[in-house]
C-alpha cells in the first residue's frame, strides 16, 4: 500500500508538472502567432528588403561602427567605404551615427572592396513601428518579456524588464531549430523561454517570448506538499478500513472456527448460520454444515451399528454361556451333553458367521484394498452356484437364464460369489416350499444385468428405502428364526459397488421381489 501510495502521489506530481509546462508552451506559441498577426496587420505589406550578395545593389541595416577617421562604418558585418563621390540624404549636420538604420547603395571596386555610392537615412518607418511593437507589448499579458529581432537587421523590439530586479531575460542564441523551448532561471525565479523563427511581414526574424513559471513552481511545491500530507495519512485510513473489512469479512470464518473448536461427538447437531452474501464466507458455512451433517449420519450409523453388533453378540454368547452353566452344574447324560454340545456349537457357528459379516464390512469401511481383479465369467458362475443351491432347495423349483454368450466381468470371483449366494440366500428365505426362483444374467450394452427374482411374501413399501441399513430386517420376514442378522444384503451393496456397479430391488408385496445388479464387462487390465 506504501509503494502504491507513493507510486501514484509520484505520478500525479510529474503529471501535473508535465501538464502545466505543456499549458504554458501552448500560451508562448499563441503569443508568437498573435504578435506575427498583429504587425502583418499593422503594416499592411511587406518590410523595406534587408541587404543582399552582389557586386553591387543595396544594403539596409543599422550601423554598427564608424572608423575614426568616418571614411568607412560597418554594417550587417560588412565594412564599406565612402567616396568623394558618396552622396546621402536626409542627412543634416549630424552626420552618420552608430545606431542610424540606413538604406546604402553599394559597388564593389578593382579590389573587391565595398564602395558606398548613396547614403539614405531610413529612421522614420523604423521608429514607427518600434513604437507599435512597444505600445503592444504593454497592452498583452508579460509583453515587456517579447524580444524581437529581424535577421541581419535591427531589432524591433528589446526584451525589457522581469519583475522587481529589473533583469531582462537575456536573448537566448538559437541552435538552428525552428522553435525552442528553454527553462530559465533569473534572481526574479524560472521563465519559460519560447524562441521561434518567423516571417514578420515577409521578412525573416526571431521571436522570443517568456512566461514566468512562478504559478507552476508554487502549484507544484503545494502539491508535494499535500503528497507528503496524503501518502501517510491515506496509508493510516488504509491500513484502518482495511483491518475493519477484514474484521467484518473474517467474523463468520471466525464463527466457523469456535464451532469446530468446541465440536465433540455430542455437538454434531450444531450448525453454523449461513449469511446470504453469495461469497466464499457463504460456501464455507455451507460446507462446514454438511461436514457436521455427514459426520452426524456417520456417527449415529456407528452407534446404531455398535448396539446392534453388541445385541447380535449378545444373544449366541449368552445361549453359549447359559448352555454351559447347566451342562456343569446338573448331572447330565451322556446324551443330554451330546445334545448342550450340539447346541453350544450351533450357536458357535451361528456366531462365527456374524463375526465374518462384521469383519466384512469394517474392511468395506475402511476402504481397505481388496485382491486383484481378474476376468470372471458371470455366466459360468451363476451355473456352478444354481448347481449348488439345486441340491439344497427342497421342492423350491430354481431356474437359470444365461441369455448371453458373452458373460465375461472384471471383478473378484470370491465377492462375486459371495453376492450371488447373499441373493439366493435371501430368495429361499423368504420364499415359500414350492415357490419357484429365477436366476438371469442378460446384456444391456456395456453392462450385465444379473437379476434374481422370487414369488415369496414381497417387501412392504415402507421398508424398502432401509433395505440395505445394517441390522435391519421387514419385520414380517426378517427374523432370527430364519437365520438373518440383517447384515447381507448391506455386504452385497458393498461388492457391487466395489466393482463400479449398481444393485436395486423392485418388490409387490404378496407376490415377490427381485433383484437387478449391473456390472460393467470385461474391461482391458493393466500388464502386471
Amino acid at each position: 500500500m506504501l509503494a502504491g501510495l507513493i507510486s501514484l502521489g509520484g505520478a500525479l506530481w510529474f503529471g501535473v508538472n508535465y501538464s502545466m509546462v505543456a499549458a504554458v508552451d501552448d500560451l508562448l506559441a499563441a503569443r508568437v502567432e498573435h504578435l506575427v498577426a498583429f504587425v502583418d496587420a499593422e503594416l499592411g505589406g511587406d518590410l523595406p528588403q534587408l541587404s543582399h550578395d552582389g557586386d553591387q545593389g543595396e544594403r539596409r541595416g543599422e550601423i554598427e561602427q564608424i572608423d575614426s577617421s568616418r571614411e568607412s562604418f560597418l554594417l550587417n558585418g560588412a565594412r564599406i567605404r565612402l567616396t568623394p563621390k558618396t552622396t546621402f540624404e536626409g542627412y543634416g549636420d549630424e552626420g552618420l551615427k552608430t545606431g542610424q538604420y540606413v538604406a546604402v547603395a553599394v559597388e564593389k571596386d578593382e579590389t573587391g572592396k565595398w564602395l558606398a555610392t548613396h547614403v539614405a537615412l531610413e529612421m522614420g518607418f523604423w521608429e514607427e513601428l518600434q513604437e507599435d511593437l512597444h505600445e503592444y507589448a504593454l497592452s498583452v499579458p508579460e509583453g515587456r518579456l517579447i524580444h524581437i529581432r529581424m535577421e541581419g537587421g535591427p531589432t524591433l523590439l528589446p526584451a525589457q524588464t522581469t519583475l522587481s530586479e529589473q533583469t531582462p531575460i537575456p536573448w537566448q542564441d538559437s541552435t538552428g531549430a525552428e522553435t525552442e523551448y528553454l527553462t530559465v532561471e533569473t534572481r526574479d525565479g524560472a521563465f519559460r523561454v519560447l524562441t521561434s523563427r518567423a516571417q514578420v511581414a515577409g521578412s525573416p526574424c526571431r521571436i522570443q517570448v517568456a512566461s514566468s513559471l512562478a504559478a507552476v513552481t508554487a502549484t507544484r511545491e503545494r502539491l508535494f506538499s499535500w503528497v507528503l500530507w496524503a501518502v501517510p495519512a491515506g496509508l493510516f485510513l488504509s491500513i484502518s478500513g482495511g483491518y475493519a473489512i477484514s474484521r467484518a469479512a473474517l467474523r463468520p470464518v471466525e464463527k466457523v472456527a469456535g464451532v469446530a473448536g468446541r465440536m465433540d461427538v455430542r455437538r454434531l447437531s450444531e450448525r453454523l448460520e449461513v449469511p446470504a452474501t453469495g461469497d466464499v464466507v457463504q460456501r464455507l458455512a455451507e460446507t462446514f454444515n454438511g461436514m457436521l451433517s455427514r459426520l452426524e449420519t456417520s456417527v449415529r450409523r456407528l452407534e446404531e451399528f455398535t448396539a446392534d453388533a453388541s445385541h447380535e453378540l449378545r444373544s449366541p454368547v449368552s445361549v453359549i454361556r447359559t448352555t454351559a452353566e447347566l451342562a456343569l452344574r446338573q448331572d447330565r447324560t451322556a446324551a443330554e451333553l451330546r445334545k448342550d454340545m450340539q447346541e453350544i456349537q450351533g450357536e458357535a457357528a451361528h456366531l462365527t458367521e456374524l463375526i465374518e459379516d462384521l469383519l466384512t464390512l469394517a474392511r468395506a469401511d475402511s476402504g481397505a484394498g481388496a485382491s486383484p481383479m481378474s476376468d470372471v465369467d458371470l455366466g459360468a458362475l451363476v451355473d456352478e452356484v444354481a448347481s449348488q443351491y439345486s441340491r439344497t432347495i427342497g421342492e423350491r423349483q430354481l431356474h437359470v437364464e444365461i441369455a448371453e454368450t458373452d458373460t465375461i466381468v472384471t471383478g473378484h470371483v470370491s465377492s462375486l460369489k459371495r453376492l450371488l449366494v447373499i441373493l439366493l440366500d435371501n430368495a429361499v428365505q423368504h420364499t415359500p416350499a414350492d415357490a419357484s426362483i429365477w436366476v438371469a444374467v442378460r446384456g444391456e450394452g456395456a453392462v450385465l444385468v444379473l437379476s434374481v427374482a422370487d414369488t415369496g411374501e414381497g417387501i412392504p413399501p415402507e421398508d424398502m428405502n432401509r433395505l440395505f441399513d445394517r441390522f435391519y430386517r421387514v419385520d414380517s420376514s426378517r427374523n432370527r428364526s430364519k437365520g438373518g442378522f440383517g447384515l447381507g444384503l448391506s455386504i452385497a451393496k458393498w461388492i457391487v459397488e466395489s466393482h463400479g456397479g449398481s444393485i436395486k430391488v423392485a418388490s409387490d408385496a404378496g407376490k415377490g421381489t427381485t433383484f437387478s445388479t449391473r456390472l460393467a464387462r470385461r474391461r482391458r487390465l493393466p500388464l502386471s
